[in-house]
């Protein structure tokens, strides 16, 4: 077996985005606070996350999550309606919470060079459309 222990690895930068509780019933199931009803389902924050590992530093003070856009401020946002009043699914509380990615969207620059150049990394972890029946919103943790 290689002798693993030349390799470090320091952890530089950490965001949470998954898991984090919106205070709100999203998955209608008559309770608050369990994970569907997180921004990204997860029973904690920091749940189902994931790494993005680089040999080249990360310009942590330029990165960009977008977890602070809401939903209903993106141009033309498709919020979806509610299946038995034909109106608004989620309430104007629900949405001055909810952004339009359940998982992560981010934007990473990692420095290439001693000059300072950098390469953004768009990188977003969605969620598997596994378990996704058809009945499912555009915002729940399913889809």
């Amino acid at each position: 077996m290689q002798d693993l222990t030349m390799y470090r690895a320091t952890i530089r930068y950490i965001f949470k985005h998954t898991g984090i509780l919106t205070g709100f019933d999203l998955n209608m199931n008559g309770e608050v606070g369990d994970a569907g009803d997180a921004h990204g389902y997860g029973d904690f924050p920091g749940a189902f996350s994931v790494v993005l590992l680089s040999h080249h530093p990360f310009d942590v003070d330029n990165i960009r999550t977008f977890k602070h856009f809401l939903w209903k401020d993106a141009s033309d946002a498709n919020l979806p309606i509610g299946p038995e009043s034909g109106g608004m699914h989620h309430s104007e509380e629900e949405l001055n919470v909810l952004r339009p990615s359940s998982k992560n969207h981010r934007d990473i620059l990692i420095v290439i060079n001693a000059e300072g150049e950098v390469v953004h990394v768009l990188m977003s972890h969605s969620t598997p459309p596994v378990f996704d029946d058809g009945t499912a919103t555009e915002y729940s943790p399913e889809r």
